[in-house]
């Protein structure tokens, strides 16, 4: 990973032609976790995909991300129209999500970061089945500038920001996933609404 630094980016097009612009958010950020030996870099895009999408069909967070709608989206028909050569690179590693109530291993190729991994700590989400991943991406730190996303390619820095989907459910109903509001704070929304959605993935 020499020469890498956070907030390193490569854009990358989709086969339905649209751009995307990964940055690099995390080196090495597991390593060590639950015995994780792995060298992972860990990459979230600038901005949402341009379509956005809800968490699940009702408005229920019950099983949680591992149980969604949307996570079925991403490593089915998201995960399909990224080029071959990244498809090929992608590593599938273990992380622990919030199953509202427990947790659970799941080992996907896109993934959404918990409410935890964006902020730090607990907001919205339980505290202690809400930190199974729970280390704050390096490039989260210090400022709201990659927190705040818009949905499409170059639309933050245009002042056009979307809400954006968290994998952790709302600790206190039955309804509601944890997002990131389009100004710029913890927030959470409920299951069937359409949001943005980050592209996230580990090599």
């Amino acid at each position: 990973f020499t020469g890498l630094n956070i907030g390193d980016y490569k854009d990358i097009t989709l086969t339905t032609g649209e751009s995307v612009r990964m940055e690099l958010a995390g080196i090495d950020t597991y390593f060590g976790y639950q015995s994780n030996n792995n060298h992972r870099l860990y990459f979230i895009s600038r901005d949402c995909l341009a379509t956005a999408y809800a968490m699940n069909s009702t408005n229920t967070n019950t099983g949680g991300f591992p149980a969604s709608a949307l996570k079925t989206t991403l490593n089915t028909t998201i995960f399909n129209t990224l080029p071959a050569d990244l498809r090929a690179v992608i590593k599938a590693d273990k992380r622990l999500c919030s199953t509202k109530g427990s947790w659970a291993w799941q080992e996907d190729q896109l993934w959404l970061p918990s409410e935890v991994e964006v902020w730090g700590h607990n907001s919205w989400s339980e505290v202690g089945y809400g930190n199974g991943c729970g280390v704050q991406f390096p490039i989260f730190t210090g400022s709201l500038r990659h927190i705040c996303k818009g949905q499409g390619k170059g639309k933050a820095e245009q002042g056009s920001r979307s809400s954006w989907w968290c994998d952790s459910p709302n600790a206190s109903n039955t309804t509601h996933f944890c997002v990131v509001g389009n100004g710029g704070f913890a927030g959470n929304n409920l299951a069937s609404a359409a949001l943005a959605v980050p592209l996230c993935f580990t090599v």
